[in-house]
């Protein structure tokens, strides 16, 4: 048997040609690779879109509020039932499942402190950063509340 892809496939004997038949023709080899292409390619961009959706899914509970925030606390504060000392706090804000969590780290010391927030949406984007504090029977400072400028959202912290 001789295989050829431009003259087709021919099978020979000793008498001569038994058989010729033709392969299928350059345009439709062409067309069958197009739609195989084709199909990797609508593959490919469903998995990219559901990427992104579960990436925006992800992140949609924060919409509007930043990652990370400075604050500054003038005196003692308790946050999420723990006491930190005075000074400049970097504020993280992290999804774990679907509560929302502050954690307050001290710039250049060792204070950290969590608390668990809800997020209250505001009529438009705050123009200043703002606190606002209680106090507890042994007369500390509570921060029951945030928010930080140009986010949309407060953040009411839990006890």
């Amino acid at each position: 048997m001789h295989l050829t892809a431009l003259t087709g496939i021919a099978s020979y004997t000793a008498n001569g040609l038994i058989r010729t038949r033709k392969p299928a023709g350059f345009m439709e080899v062409i067309k069958t690779m197009q739609k195989r292409m084709f199909v990797i390619f609508i593959a490919a961009m469903l998995v990219v879109l559901g990427a992104a959706t579960l990436l925006a899914a992800k992140d949609s509970s924060m919409t509007g509020v930043a990652t990370k925030q400075d604050i500054t606390f003038t005196g003692p504060t308790v946050i999420g039932g723990s006491l930190v000392p005075a000074g400049e706090y970097t504020v993280l804000h992290q999804m774990q499942g679907s509560e929302h969590i502050m954690i307050f780290k001290q710039i250049g010391g060792k204070a950290e402190a969590k608390a668990k927030c809800n997020l209250v949406p505001l009529t438009e984007k705050a123009k200043t950063t703002e606190q606002r504090y209680s106090e507890n029977a042994k007369n500390e400072r509570v921060l029951i509340e945030m928010t930080f400028r140009g986010d949309t959202s407060k953040h009411v912290l839990e006890p």
